[in-house]
C-alpha cells in the first residue's frame, strides 16, 4: 500500500501506463478499467462542473481525417467544441452516436463543432478503410480523426471509451463525461457554452431518450491478453477443446479446434462456443479471415432468428465490426451456442444490453 501511494504521488503509475500503451498499442483498452486508476477517480470528482477545468490540449497530428480537412483546437477558438473519444466496435460508443447526431444537427449552425477522435481498441480498427466504412454505416456527418497511436488520447489523459470533453470559445475544457448517460446534462452545457458566444441560449427543447441497459453480464474479451472468463485455454497456437459438463454464470467455453491469440480466438472448421449470459441483447466483435462466412446461433439449444444481424438463426460475417447476435424479449439467464462450421472467423469480445 505504501509503495502504491508513493507511485501515485510521483505519477509513476501514469508514466507506466503511457509507456505500456506506446510500446504495446493493442493494450490501449487496459486503460479503460476506471476502478483501477486513481487518476480517473480524481477526475470523476470534477464531472458536472461548468467552470474552467483545464486548457484543452491540442489534437495531435498524424491520423487521417474524415468529413473534414485537419482541424486544431487553436483554430476553433470562438466555437464550442465537443471532443468525443470513441472506437467503432464499442457498443457503449455506438449507443451514444444518435445523441451526437442530434446535437450536431441542432447546434452546428450555432457554433458547435463535434470531433470524433477514433482511438482503436483492436488492431483491425486501425485500418482507415474499415473506419471509413463504419462512418458511412453510422451516418456520421461530423469530423472524425484517427488516433491509432493514442497520441491525442494521452494528451487528454483519457482512460476509456466513450469520453466527452466540452471546450468553450476560449479553448478551455468546461465539462467532461465518461461513459454513457447524462445526455440531458451534456446538452444543457452545450447550450450554456453556445450562449457565451452569442449572448443568447438556444431555445431547443432538451428531451433525450433514456437508454435502459438490462444486462447483468459484463463485457467479455476472448483473446488471452484480456480474457478472464475461459473454461479452458492455451495461448498462441491451435488447441483442441471440449465443453465442460456445465457452465458457471458469465463463463465462456469452447469445443473443437481454436487458435487463441492475444486479441482474439480463431475458429477452425467445425468449432463451437458456449456462453452463459444474463442480458436481453448479445453482441460480438468478429471478422472473417478471407471470404464471407456464416455461423449458426442457438439460444438454449434452439436455433434463434433474433438480432439485427441474425437471419433465420444465421449470421454472415463479411465486415470487421460488431455483430448483433440476439435480442430476447426479456432479459434473463440463457446459454448461447455458436457453431462455426466453416471456420475462418476471428472473435474478439462479447458485449451486452
Amino acid at each position: 500500500m505504501i509503495l502504491t501511494a508513493i507511485s501515485i504521488y510521483f505519477n509513476l503509475d501514469r508514466r507506466f501506463q503511457i509507456y505500456i500503451i506506446t510500446k504495446f498499442p493493442l493494450y490501449g483498452a487496459g486503460l479503460t478499467k476506471i476502478e483501477d486508476i486513481a487518476l480517473v477517480k480524481e477526475r470523476l470528482n470534477i464531472v458536472g462542473q461548468t467552470n474552467k477545468i483545464m486548457v484543452a490540449p491540442e489534437l495531435i497530428p498524424g491520423g487521417d481525417w474524415f468529413n473534414s480537412t485537419p482541424l486544431t483546437i487553436q483554430g476553433l477558438r470562438g466555437k464550442v467544441v465537443l471532443v468525443d473519444f470513441w472506437t467503432y466496435t464499442c457498443i457503449n460508443c455506438i449507443r451514444t452516436l444518435p445523441y451526437l447526431h442530434d446535437w450536431y444537427e441542432k447546434y452546428a449552425d450555432n457554433g458547435l463543432v463535434i470531433i470524433g477522435v477514433h482511438s482503436p481498441e483492436f488492431e483491425f480498427e486501425k485500418n482507415p478503410d474499415n473506419l471509413a466504412q463504419a462512418i458511412i454505416d453510422f451516418d456520421i456527418k461530423y469530423p472524425v480523426v484517427q488516433d491509432n497511436n493514442f497520441s491525442t488520447w494521452r494528451a487528454y489523459n483519457n482512460n476509456y471509451w466513450p469520453a466527452k470533453y466540452l471546450i468553450d470559445k476560449d479553448g478551455d475544457i468546461r465539462y467532461t463525461h465518461f461513459g454513457e448517460g447524462e445526455y440531458d446534462k451534456t446538452e444543457q452545457i452545450i447550450q450554456e457554452l453556445i450562449s457565451e458566444i452569442s449572448g443568447q441560449k438556444p431555445e431547443d427543447q432538451i428531451a433525450n431518450v433514456i437508454y435502459s441497459n438490462e444486462a447483468r453480464t459484463p463485457e467479455i474479451y476472448l483473446g488471452y491478453g484480456r480474457g478472464d472468463s475461459f473454461a479452458s485455454r492455451d495461448e498462441e497456437k491451435i488447441q483442441s477443446f471440449k465443453f465442460p459438463s456445465s457452465l458457471s454464470p458469465n463463463q465462456v467455453a469452447f469445443s473443437g479446434s481454436w487458435f487463441v491469440g492475444r486479441e482474439y480466438i480463431g475458429a477452425q472448421i467445425g468449432s463451437s462456443l458456449k456462453l452463459d449470459f444474463n442480458a436481453k441483447d448479445v453482441f460480438l466483435v468478429m471478422r472473417s479471415t478471407d471470404k464471407p462466412v456464416k455461423i449458426s446461433v442457438y439460444v438454449d439449444d434452439v436455433k434463434q432468428y433474433f438480432g439485427k444481424d441474425n437471419q433465420d438463426g444465421e449470421v454472415t460475417i463479411d465486415v470487421d465490426r460488431l455483430y448483433h447476435l440476439i435480442t430476447i424479449p426479456q432479459a434473463g439467464r440463457h446459454i448461447l451456442r455458436l457453431e462455426f462450421m466453416e471456420g475462418g472467423v476471428e472473435a474478439y469480445a462479447f458485449t451486452f444490453g
